[in-house]
Parts: C-alpha cells; sequence; structure tokens
C-alpha cells in the first residue's frame, strides 16, 4: 500500500471513529516497520496492521478502540525477546473472530493471520501440552498424588 493510500486510510478511520482510533492503529503500523525482529515478520505485522485498519471502518467505534489495543498487543509480543505468549494467542483469537464474522471485509485479516501464527508458533514453540480439561476425582488424586483410601 502506498503512502498515500495509508494516509486516506487513517483520515476514514479518523473522520468515522476519532484520531485516537486512527493513531492507534497508524502507531502500530509504524511499531511494525521499525521492530527489531525479521523483515518477513514485520511485513506481516504492517500488512494486519492495514487490514485491520481497513476492517476499522466499517466496526464500532468500542470495537476499533479494542481492536487497536489487541493489534498493538500482537506486535509488542511478536517483536519480544521474551513475549508472554497467551496474550498474542488470545487477541489473534478474538479479532480472528470478529472478522470471520465480516466476510469478504474480514478476509485480508485472516489471510496474514493464516501466514503469521504459523511463524509465531514456530518461533515461540506451542504450547499444544497445556490443555483445559474438567476437573473431575480422578484428576485431583491423580494432581495431588493422593490415594482413594
Amino acid at each position: 500500500m502506498e503512502n498515500k493510500d495509508k494516509e486516506a486510510l487513517w483520515e476514514d478511520i479518523a473522520a468515522i471513529h476519532g484520531d485516537f482510533a486512527a493513531s492507534s492503529i497508524r502507531d502500530s503500523l509504524s511499531q511494525a516497520a521499525s521492530a527489531s525482529a525479521p523483515d518477513e515478520l514485520k511485513e506481516l505485522l504492517q500488512e494486519l496492521s492495514i487490514a485491520l485498519g481497513k476492517m476499522s471502518t466499517i466496526l464500532p467505534k468500542a470495537e476499533v478502540r479494542r481492536f487497536a489495543k489487541g493489534l498493538d498487543i500482537i506486535i509488542d509480543e511478536a517483536t519480544s525477546e521474551k513475549p508472554e505468549i497467551v496474550w498474542w494467542e488470545v487477541w489473534v483469537d478474538v479479532i480472528t473472530k470478529a472478522a470471520q464474522n465480516m466476510g469478504q471485509v474480514g478476509k485480508p485479516v485472516l489471510d496474514v493471520f493464516a501466514r503469521l501464527v504459523p511463524m509465531l508458533t514456530q518461533k515461540f514453540g506451542p504450547y499444544s501440552e497445556v490443555t483445559l480439561r474438567e476437573i473431575t476425582a480422578e484428576t485431583v488424586l491423580g494432581i495431588c498424588g493422593l490415594s482413594n483410601t
């Protein structure tokens, strides 16, 4: 996306939702561009910023603020040496669900996540061995090393 197109996008977001929303997403784009990270990761984070910016033009103001915060967290964590894995994963999930409900408008966000998530999982490692499951008497006995007597 060329600079004049980006500026037009920020102006559209500002006109619809105010300067805070536009500047938050624009700041995330700048943060991604200047991050100390591999070029491919930086490019995907910039694509995500733009895709989310486009999607935000039809979202309610409260959602835009929420997703701008999520975008900021995703970029912070993705470019961190020691990320809090759960946070980027949570925000990817939240934004993905919203994008899935938006049809074609959400498709660019989903396309970026389809490339970004495997890259981040490879970089930080999966947490597939950690699962949530129902706590039963058997589970408690096993975890605590208790006997049935």
